[in-house]
């Protein structure tokens, strides 16, 4: 289910020099099992430099259908911009969500990650992939 969708544009004027700024973001939250309180948030933010994937909460079975998909229209709509995975604030990680890390990881997604097992689980991906 998608909750929001926002669309800004900036511009500054600092003397001679002037910035724009274009940034898309979207986020969804999903219940990662529908019995329970496992919870999904996936946020997109654009720059001019990076897309951003912000994956919050649990990253479990149901819940990676949509991680998938928000990768792919990442993937399609970024062109040249270099794709970021942020990590930091996703607390289990399941085999679902490890063959999808896997895939984004060999597609040449960089990852941000925080706590010493998501760190881990991306070292033991990166073993994967280097084999």
């Amino acid at each position: 289910m998608r909750i929001a969708s926002l669309q800004t544009r900036e511009e500054e004027n600092w003397g001679r020099k002037q910035m724009a700024i274009s940034m898309y973001i979207s986020f969804s939250v999903i219940p990662a099992y529908p019995n329970s309180m496992a919870m999904l948030k996936i946020t997109t933010v654009k720059t001019n430099r990076q897309c951003r994937i912000v994956v919050e909460g649990e990253l479990v079975s149901s819940a990676v259908e949509e991680l998938k998909r928000e990768w792919g229209e990442a993937r399609v709509s970024a062109g040249c911009l270099t794709l970021i995975v942020d990590l930091r604030n996703v607390i289990t990680i399941g085999q679902e969500g490890k063959d999808v890390l896997l895939e984004m990881m060999s597609e040449g997604a960089r990852f941000i990650c925080g706590g010493v097992h998501n760190r881990h689980v991306l070292q033991q991906l990166a073993r994967k992939i280097n084999l």
